[in-house]
């Protein structure tokens, strides 16, 4: 979104409520939809899962409510932070002063949202100081105050360290204190368990649970780990392509889904009964490539006719529950019988069986406990090193190329900056070009 007119209203509202929302990207003479026609509803106290694969439009739908996109982005609709009305007729300040106040966001990479040349607690300090309007020693003993609410370890010695100091799930502990200062009536969290192991994670969202219970503030929590949203989530929103697909309180979503996509968003998940899943096949797909009908026809098993010429929309249900497909899905479904479906597969009524092919049809997988067939079972990947060079022969051969640690070394590091200076340090041409590269961003 580009720019604000705040309506402020004396009666208080509910902390999100988009209606209608659609966002569109310029490119070139063209302008693309990238959301369309979203809606949602946040009530305070409540967590809303917003779910769905990459490129589905979740993190572009948070972002424009909080006026972050750029020029190019233009949307229509309606959105409404707790008492504000965003607009694209806004400006910069009135956006400032609606973001850290009414509305506040975690993103994914805590590590790289905070100033890395700066100590953790001068921006904490500084971000209170400018939401609250106090003076900066009381803004200092605030700041100190919201690390110990988020179980920060031994504050007082971190509100003193860098960011590269401290580990992924402080860090993230620290947005989560940043997003807090200005007391908001409603929080993105934007895949903020993504980049953290499985303890640190269950520890941030058991930070979140406490803290919504405390303020009673709304809470958007973007991910496409359903596993994540059972855990935390009052109520599931699932987008595909830029739409809304499916609503309805987590519990129901996760017994009774009643969209394909939802049920292969579930299917996709690995159980403890040794169900390893297939996934949906297919991608999303760009927004300058979607089909005229149903975006996710083209992945969908129960996909007829009307469904690549018409597009759904969403039919409310009950307990205001909606779907926007014309042949959903009907029934309740346990674990381990949604685990055996891919998107779409199986009879209207209940799916197909556990072990069945997509669809319903063909022969039944193995039984429970059967052993796994040998030819089934993939070989391990092993890295080998390239061959030391022979005795006496000096080295490489001539004309050769030069030996590299990539070579004998295969690592993924969890964010893209990481790995970029590791191959910069490691493997870079020469010395004299790593250094340059070394006092050009500062490295210490």
């Amino acid at each position: 979104m580009a720019g604000p007119v705040a309506e402020t209203n004396a009666a208080p509202s509910m902390p999100l409520d988009v209606s209608g929302l659609t966002i569109s990207l310029k490119s070139g003479p063209l302008r693309i939809d990238v959301i369309e026609d979203v809606h949602l509803r946040v009530r305070p106290g409540e967590i809303l899962g917003l779910v769905g694969e990459s490129g589905s439009g979740k993190s572009v739908t948070c972002l424009a409510a909080l006026g972050l996109l750029g020029p190019a982005w233009k949307s229509d609709g309606e959105i409404r932070l707790a008492r504000t009305r965003i607009t694209d007729k806004m400006s910069d300040s009135q956006l400032t002063a609606v973001r850290g106040r009414e509305a506040a966001m975690i993103f994914q990479d805590a590590s790289a949202s905070l100033n890395p040349i700066q100590r953790v607690g001068k921006q904490l300090t500084e971000t209170v100081a400018r939401l609250q309007k106090v003076p900066r020693a009381r803004a200092r003993k605030i700041a100190l105050d919201l690390l110990r609410r988020v179980e920060m370890p031994d504050p007082e010695e971190r509100f003193h360290s860098y960011p590269f100091q401290l580990s992924g799930g402080q860090n993230q502990r620290v947005m989560i204190a940043v997003a807090l200062a200005g007391r908001p009536e409603l929080l993105f969290a934007d895949e903020p368990t993504t980049a953290l192991d499985v303890t640190v994670q269950s520890q941030i969202l058991a930070l979140i649970k406490s803290l919504r219970d405390e303020t009673e503030m709304g809470v958007v929590f973007v991910t496409h780990d359903l596993g994540v949203v059972k855990e935390v989530c009052d109520t599931v929103a699932v987008m595909y392509a830029g739409r809304i697909v499916e609503t309805g309180s987590v519990d129901r979503i996760m017994s009774a889904p009643r969209h394909p996509y939802t049920m292969g968003l579930i299917s996709s998940m690995p159980t403890l009964s040794g169900h390893i899943p297939d996934g949906i096949e297919g991608q999303v797909p760009s927004p300058d490539r979607r089909p005229p009908g149903c975006a996710f026809a083209p992945r969908c098993e129960r996909a007829q006719e009307k469904c690549r010429h018409q597009l759904p929309v969403g039919v409310p249900g009950e307990q205001g529950d909606t779907v926007a497909c014309f042949f959903p899905l009907t029934g309740e479904f346990s674990r381990d019988e949604t685990a055996g479906h891919a998107a779409g597969g199986g009879p209207r009524g209940g799916g197909a069986r556990a072990g069945a092919p997509p669809g319903g049809g063909g022969p039944p997988g193995p039984p429970p406990g059967a052993p796994t067939p040998p030819h089934a079972v993939a070989p391990p990947r092993v890295f080998y090193p390239p061959p030391p060079p022979p005795r006496g022969g000096g080295g490489r051969p001539r004309g050769g190329p030069p030996p590299r640690r990539w070579q004998t070394l295969s690592w993924r590091w969890t964010t893209p900056h990481a790995t970029i200076r590791h191959v910069v340090e490691s493997s870079g041409p020469c010395p004299a070009s790593r250094s340059r590269l070394r006092k050009a961003a500062a490295w210490p």
